[in-house]
């Protein structure tokens, strides 16, 4: 995984937009460093400067869409937003999943995808270069917290539902696979745990979000992370499974809104929004 994506063109298309509640949503594309071109939904607010930049990535088995709704929140509040797409979200009717090292390739191209978002984020004349975040969930969290072990433009990520290796997932995930050929993948993607490229995150500030009744995540394992991130960090419990639950979305939005100094979202609008869903889930994660 490269730490400089600075050289990289990124060739921005624009597909269409749509103006509705004081939003501009712009569907575009950039080119990605690796392969073919990144989808991506770029949110922008009336009230444009200054803003901070936040980007967005999905769970596995979803797509940029996932994040419209919550990204809309956080726009409503004055940030600019954009949602991108991982590689596996352009694989349709695919496994998220090949147990080939294509899926290493598709981790690191997604770091490197997510470095171009930055880039992007940062071009845009209406956004604070140093009030840069990230919001990821599950897959996307994992994506996030690579992130965070090689570029320092991020000041803040929010980690939701984020395992601390691979290879503990893996192992339930590929029980059909004959024993050696899982072992030989499971250390494969091993370089890729989160647990080993946390703790470079700082001076980032760091959210983690956690479910008690999360069968992807058990708690030894999401408080093993937490204490291999340096600080600042903060972790969160809900009583909730692996999307967690309203009050969790509130809690990212209030802690934004302290880092960055967003907008006081009218209590109607976030009960109205209630938690994220999985309903779109095409693959089990």
């Amino acid at each position: 995984m490269s730490s400089n994506n600075s050289q990289i063109p990124l060739d921005v298309h624009e597909h269409g937009r749509d103006t509705r509640d004081g939003l501009t949503i712009i569907d575009l594309s950039y080119a990605s460093p690796q392969s073919g071109r990144v989808p991506a939904y770029l949110i922008v607010p009336e009230r444009q400067r200054p803003a901070p930049g936040l980007l967005f990535m999905h769970p596995g088995g979803l797509d940029r869409r996932a994040f419209l709704e919550e990204a809309g929140l956080f726009a409503q509040g004055g940030a600019i937003c954009l949602l991108i797409d991982a590689p596996h979200a352009r694989r349709p009717g695919q496994p998220i999943y090949r147990f080939t090292p294509d899926d290493h390739h598709e981790f690191t191209q997604a770091v490197a995808e997510a470095q171009c978002g930055i880039d992007l984020l940062q071009s845009r004349p209406e956004v604070t270069p140093s009030c840069i975040g990230f919001v990821g969930f599950s897959y996307g969290a994992v994506i996030g917290a690579l992130l965070a072990g090689i570029d320092k433009r991020v000041s803040a990520y929010i980690l939701w539902s984020c395992v601390a290796r691979l290879g503990d997932f893996f192992r339930g995930l590929g029980k059909s696979l004959p024993a050696a050929e899982l072992s030989a993948y499971v250390e494969m993607m091993a370089p890729l745990d989160p647990i080993e490229h946390i703790g470079r995150a700082a001076p980032a500030a760091l959210l983690f979000q956690f479910g008690r009744a999360d069968k992807n995540v058990p708690e030894k394992d999401a408080q093993a992370l937490y204490q291999a991130a340096g600080q600042p960090k903060q972790i969160l419990w809900y009583d909730a499974g692996h999307a967690l639950n309203g009050k969790a979305r509130q809690d990212r939005y209030e802690w934004l809104q302290q880092k960055f100094g967003l907008a006081q979202p009218s209590p109607a609008l976030l009960k109205a929004l209630g938690q994220f869903t999985l309903k779109k889930m095409v693959h089990r994660e």
